[in-house]
């Protein structure tokens, strides 16, 4: 009897092995949202640990390319960040780009990303006073986006969401959509002070990895805009103004 007790114990535990197979192996994690508006591109390299592995960079040979609008750019470490990469690399609305990560014993990573197009917030304008919380903003839309993230800041207070074509949207022309400004972001709250509204058109790509994000969904891979490792390929679009909020 106690011979079968311990060949149980021994399939037992051979059975809870993993097979080498299915032993870890990390993956590349990428961080990249193209900007049209700025200076430089940037891109975060990283890769994935195990819970009980110590999270130092410790990736050799990368190699970060991006391309598109017939051009190829390999991208230039930052000195004094391990695993940023960036260069002056101008964007474009309505375009496609494309971009490559290797590195070392990892695969490689390959992503795409189309441009929305350009577009403007109508209201407010320029330097005008909010003082309602019936307010608006109203954008004349951005062709090809998936969605807005809205990011108003008052006297460095900052209040931000998230909003799809299908969400929160009050159309009353095909050019222009109108965003209510919800009362979550409790701007009117906060007294009277000048700040500044900031609308992020973005792609499909780092829509669905805000999307995703935001509401913190489990069980999921964030993998948005490429393949081969972890992250996000997107781009976006970018328009602010400068405003007044008067409390009533």
């Amino acid at each position: 009897m106690k011979k079968i007790i311990s060949i149980a114990l021994l399939v037992l535990l051979w059975s809870c092995e993993k097979p080498p197979s299915e032993e870890y192996k990390p993956e590349l994690n990428i961080f990249c949202l193209l900007r049209t508006n700025a200076k430089e591109q940037r891109v975060e390299v990283s890769r994935s640990y195990k819970m009980d592995e110590p999270s130092d960079y410790d990736l050799e040979d990368v190699i970060v390319i991006l391309s598109g609008d017939n051009f190829t750019d390999t991208l230039i470490p930052e000195t004094d960040t391990p695993g940023i990469y960036k260069d002056s690399v101008e964007i474009k609305p309505l375009h496609t780009y494309h971009l490559l990560v290797s590195a070392k014993d990892m695969d490689t990573v390959r992503g795409r990303t189309s441009v929305p197009g350009d577009f403007e917030i109508i209201y407010p304008e320029e330097g005008d006073t909010l003082s309602s919380v019936e307010d608006s903003i109203i954008l004349k839309k951005s062709e090809k986006a998936r969605g807005y993230y809205i990011i108003i800041s008052i006297e460095g207070t900052t209040y931000s969401g998230s909003y799809s074509w299908t969400e929160s949207q009050d159309t009353t022309q095909d050019s222009l959509v109108s965003y209510h400004i919800p009362t979550c972001f409790h701007i009117w709250e906060s007294g009277s002070g000048s700040g500044i509204i900031k609308i992020i058109a973005m792609d499909t790509n780092y829509w669905s990895y805000r999307h995703k994000w935001d509401w913190e969904e489990e069980g999921i891979r964030l993998q948005e805009g490429i393949e081969g490792g972890l992250g996000v390929f997107g781009s976006a679009v970018v328009d602010s103004v400068r405003i007044f909020i008067k409390r009533e």
